[in-house]
């Protein structure tokens, strides 16, 4: 029995099992739904027909930087389909992440693997959206956004412990890959953060920050770019990261965890995959319990050093202030969410601006 039982529903669903959903797939979808997200659902399954047609009408399970849908096909396997954010990722790009997982998965990785249509092609194109398809996984997310973790504190330990051997394995497989394309992926970089024009958005022109706020912005900008050129010079680890690395994108599958949700991959600081996990825990009681945790379990399969972990901070900051950008783009100005993304990136940068002048 994995230890992990009480935290995360580990384990693939069997062939068996997955064909008895055929014509009912058991999913809780999605409540909200705006005009793009209707006109897309209503399209989901005619393109289902380039992968043998679907069993039952596909299930929105997912809106974020694409919307996803969950869906049996007839011949009673669970899949994914995929319909990519409109301007985000071009044709080249998104084949760069279509090889990067095929050769994660030859690499051992719990991953989606990417399902070809029944032409043999990995993308299609329909309607002004790209789409693609991948396997399903059917493990459990080992958390979400401002939920409480499960478990008790021996159990979260580790679970962090595994979490940063899983992610020190990614890491490693990922030193052995070089996709096509890769030129065109979002670079994880000081230009890709903080430049003119940031991979989510100029987060210090969120419309909900007050002129005071936005201001903590721009300072907390300067200086990023500032340590960043400090971090590149020191050595730090840097290849192809997940570039969004969240609970929701960790999965409970078998005897390890499988990671999802690759839009984001593209050559970056590893520091930042870490962060990225780490930065859903800045409410937490024993956050620096679950980072040690972690950092060891990482470090059992990769370096890490302790120079490097002195820039965890300048990460998680960096990635709080990116979501206040990331959610202009996606989400209407007077929603809560915007007003929410700024409060926490202002907080984030004020904490971290703090601490580097106290340092």
């Amino acid at each position: 029995m994995n230890k992990f039982k009480d935290l995360v529903d580990f384990g693939p669903v069997a062939l068996s099992e997955a064909r008895s959903l055929r014509g009912s797939v058991p999913v809780t979808p999605l409540k909200a739904k705006d005009k793009i997200v209707e006109q897309v659902e209503s399209m989901a399954s005619e393109a289902m027909a380039a992968w043998g047609g679907a069993a039952s009408p596909p299930v929105l399970w997912r809106k974020r930087e694409d919307l996803v849908f969950k869906v049996a096909r007839r011949d009673g396997t669970i899949i994914s389909i995929r319909f990519h954010r409109q301007g985000y990722q071009g044709q080249r790009q998104i084949l760069s992440e279509i090889s990067f997982l095929t050769d994660l998965g030859r690499s051992g990785i719990n991953c989606p693997r990417p399902v070809a249509t029944t032409g043999g092609d990995f993308l299609l194109e329909y309607r002004d959206y790209i789409v693609t398809a991948q396997t399903w996984l059917f493990g459990q997310p080992i958390g979400y956004e401002d939920t409480p973790l499960n478990g008790d504190a021996a159990e979260q330990v580790d679970l962090f412990t595994c979490i940063g051997t899983s992610l020190a394995e990614f890491h490693n497989a990922a030193d052995r890959i070089d996709p096509p394309h890769l030129d065109k992926r979002l670079p994880w970089n000081a230009e890709g953060f903080l430049g003119k024009a940031p991979n989510w958005g100029r987060f210090w022109d969120n419309p909900n920050l007050t002129s005071e706020e936005r201001s903590v912005l721009l300072e907390a900008r300067a200086a990023a770019f500032s340590d960043m050129s400090v971090l590149a010079q020191s050595g730090a680890d840097y290849g192809l990261i997940h570039g969004d690395m969240r609970r929701e994108c960790l999965l409970g599958y078998g005897a390890k965890l499988a990671f999802i949700d690759f839009v984001d991959f593209g050559p970056g600081f590893r520091l930042l995959d870490i962060a990225g996990v780490l930065s859903q825990n800045v409410d937490l009681r024993n956050r620096a319990e679950l980072q040690a945790a972690l950092v060891t379990g990482y470090r059992e399969k990769r370096p890490l050093s302790d120079r490097t972990l002195e820039f965890l901070p300048l990460m998680i900051a960096l990635r709080d202030m990116s979501l206040s950008g990331w959610v202009v783009d996606r989400y209407n100005s007077e929603e809560p969410a915007v007003r929410r993304a700024a409060k926490r990136a202002v907080r984030s940068a004020s904490a971290w601006l703090d601490a580097r002048l106290g340092g």
